[in-house]
C-alpha cells in the first residue's frame, strides 16, 4: 500500500500467509529468531534472546544507472563477496559449500552462514557481536561495498524467492561462483523466475566455533572496560571542549549528521554539567 510496515513478529509457518497476503512482492523478514521469557504476546516489544545466521549485504548502483557505470559497481560488490567468502575460508575454515549466497533482485547480494556453523547458542547481544564479525570481515575487502547498518536485532532482510518491488525480479540463490563471474545481464536473466535452493546440511565446524567464541571474548571485554571507564568517569565533569566539539559548534552539521551531531553534543553538555 504505498508504506512500509515494521515490528510485527510472526511464528515461522506463517511466512506462507505472508506471502499470500502481499503477492509474493515487497516482503521481509528477520533473519534472527526471537525466544521470550514470557509467552509471547501481541504487542512484545523487546526480544529477550535472538538466533539466527551471519549475514552480510553488498550492495552498489547496478540497476538505475548507465551501463559503463552499472559494469564498474558489479565489479566492485563482486570483489568484495569474493573476499569475504575467502576471508571466512581462510580464517574460520568454513567450505565455500556452506555460504548460502543470493542476489537480491536489484542492487547487490547477500551472504549468509548458518548459524550451526558456529555452534552459536542464543543470546541477547547477537547482532553486536555479528557487527564486530562484519568489522573483521571488511577489513579483509577493498571496495567499501559491504552494509554497515544493518546489525540492529530488528533488521529485515528481503524473503528468498520473493519479488523485488521495484525490478520486478526475484531475490534467489546462487552458487557463490556464479555470482563472483556474473555478468548483469546474467543476474537479471536468472532472476526471472523463483529458482530452488541446493544448499549443504550445516554442522559445526571446529575452527569456526573457536574463532568465534575468540570474537565473543573481544566483545564481552570491549563492554566491561566500557563499563569501567563510566564507573571511573561518571562523576568527573569535562574540563575543556574538544576540538570536535568547537568544530561543531562554529561550522554547524552537515548533511546526514544531524542526529549523530546531536547526540555528540548532548554528551558534550552532560559531561559539563549543564542540566537538562
Amino acid at each position: 500500500g504505498g508504506y512500509f510496515m515494521r515490528g510485527k513478529y510472526i511464528k515461522k509457518d506463517e511466512l506462507i500467509d505472508m506471502r499470500k497476503e502481499y503477492c509474493n512482492t515487497g516482503i521481509y523478514t528477520t533473519l534472527y529468531q526471537y525466544q521470550f521469557k514470557r509467552p509471547y504476546e501481541k504487542g512484545e516489544d523487546k526480544p529477550v534472546f535472538l538466533y539466527g545466521p551471519f549475514y552480510l549485504d553488498f550492495d552498489a548502483e547496478i540497476y538505475d544507472v548507465d551501463e559503463k557505470t552499472a559494469k564498474q559497481n558489479l565489479k566492485k560488490i563482486q570483489d568484495d563477496f569474493r573476499q569475504a567468502i575467502t576471508f571466512f575460508e581462510v580464517i574460520y575454515d568454513i567450505p565455500r559449500e556452506y555460504a548460502r549466497c543470493y542476489y537480491s533482485g536489484k542492487k547487490g547480494f547477500h551472504l549468509i552462514y548458518p548459524a550451526e556453523l558456529f555452534g552459536l547458542e542464543p543470546r541477547e547481544d547477537l547482532n553486536r557481536i555479528f557487527k564486530l564479525l562484519k568489522d573483521d570481515v571488511k577489513e579483509f575487502t577493498n571496495e567499501d561495498t559491504i552494509d554497515d547498518r544493518i546489525y540492529d536485532n530488528k533488521r529485515l532482510i528481503r524473503v528468498s524467492n520473493s519479488k523485488h518491488q521495484d525490478t520486478g525480479l526475484y531475490k534467489v540463490p546462487l552458487d557463490p561462483d556464479f555470482i563472483i563471474n556474473a555478468e548483469i545481464e546474467d543476474l537479471h536473466q536468472v532472476a526471472l523466475t523463483t529458482k530452488t535452493a541446493d544448499f549443504k546440511e550445516p554442522k559445526v565446524i571446529r575452527k569456526a566455533k573457536k574463532q568465534f567464541k575468540t570474537l565473543i571474548d573481544k566483545y564481552e571485554y570491549k563492554i566491561e572496560s566500557k563499563k569501567k571507564m563510566r564507573e571511573k568517569y561518571k562523576d568527573r565533569k569535562l574540563e575543556y571542549t574538544p576540538p570536535c566539539i568547537e568544530h561543531l559548534l562554529k561550522n554547524g552539521v552537515s548533511k546526514g549528521k544531524r542526529n549523530n551531531s546531536m547526540a555528540a553534543l548532548v554528551s558534550f553538555f552532560k559531561q559539563s554539567g549543564m542540566t537538562e
